[in-house]
């Protein structure tokens, strides 16, 4: 939404209010600016996230403009399971309300059952909210039923800018994995439990999400990525290196974190393995140099140690 800057007047018309055009005392961008603030400081007490939240939802209640600016601030949403299929309604409901003021989500957390229930006749309202979405995570909950792969490529057909996609203490197999692979704008993959082979799994991704360049698994070997994807693989997790006579080459890889330092020691790529990770000796622009070179040695005199010539050959 564009915010423009109004100008100065003292009398706003009750007839200017009922279209929406109202002319404001200060710019719009510092009310703006005021507002996120005032966001800030209500939302600060997370001992009591409901009391504040719900001082904070107040903003929305100014008019149309605002309503919009504070809705933005919900881009980070977890949306909670209820096993009671009335309160599941009730979400929904309140989802698709107009009034709702989640409408920019970024990053959402969601349980299976919500997000069945989400694929399953998802409104135009519903479809634009999650549009939106860059980064999913689906979790397991107890109790609950399987995680479809139908769901997973309506989420695509509606999310086409789906970045990243981690997925939770759910078993999958090769039916969702092609779900998966459905969603060609995905670049990260996070899975955490799965019966399936892990080189079966890599080939398939690989193979099938031409953007893909962050992987975790569960314990992988760095020799399962297939070969063909290598160059475009930034960042690994929970990878080992086996015992093998293979070269690597990984020239863009970023990071790598040992499977074998609990998920979070972070290593340096030149000092893991030759052929990984852009890199250039310190010294190659100084040996490119003759004028350089000439001017050093010109500084020295080289002689023998006994003082018997030196053959130049």
């Amino acid at each position: 939404m564009n915010i423009q800057t109004f100008t100065n007047r003292e009398d706003i018309s009750l007839n200017q209010c009922h279209r929406g055009h109202v002319e404001y005392k200060l710019p719009v961008m510092i009310i703006t600016k005021i507002l996120e603030l005032t966001w800030m400081i209500s939302t600060y007490d997370q001992e009591f996230p409901l009391l504040s939240y719900k001082k904070a939802l107040k903003l929305t209640l100014i008019n149309k403009r605002f309503f919009g600016i504070v809705s933005k601030r919900f881009n980070n949403i977890k949306l909670l399971s209820h096993a009671n299929s009335s309160m599941m309604d009730e979400l929904h409901d309140r989802l698709t309300n107009v009034w709702c003021p989640i409408k920019h989500i970024f990053k959402l957390q969601v349980g299976i059952p919500v997000f069945e229930e989400l694929m399953k006749q998802p409104s135009p309202h519903l479809t634009h909210m999650l549009s939106t979405v860059e980064k999913l995570h689906i979790h397991r909950e107890t109790n609950c039923g399987p995680l479809t792969e139908n769901s997973i490529k309506t989420f695509g057909t509606i999310d086409t800018n789906l970045h990243s996609l981690i997925i939770n203490s759910i078993l999958l197999d090769f039916a969702h994995l092609d779900a998966i692979c459905s969603i060609k704008s995905l670049r990260k993959i996070d899975i955490s439990t799965t019966f399936m082979r892990i080189s079966d799994i890599l080939a398939v991704l690989c193979n099938n999400l031409p953007l893909l360049e962050s992987i975790k698994l569960i314990c992988f070997s760095i020799t399962a990525i297939p070969i063909a994807s290598r160059s475009r693989i930034r960042k690994l997790s929970s990878v080992y290196l086996d015992d093998t006579d293979e070269t690597f080459e990984f020239p863009n890889l970023q990071r790598m974190i040992n499977a074998y330092q609990n998920g979070r020691s972070y290593i340096e790529i030149p000092r893991v393995l030759p052929g990984l990770g852009p890199r250039n000796c310190v010294g190659m622009n100084l040996a490119n140099d003759d004028i350089a070179i000439s001017n050093i040695v010109s500084n020295f005199i080289v002689s023998s140690h006994d003082g018997k010539p030196i053959d130049d050959t």
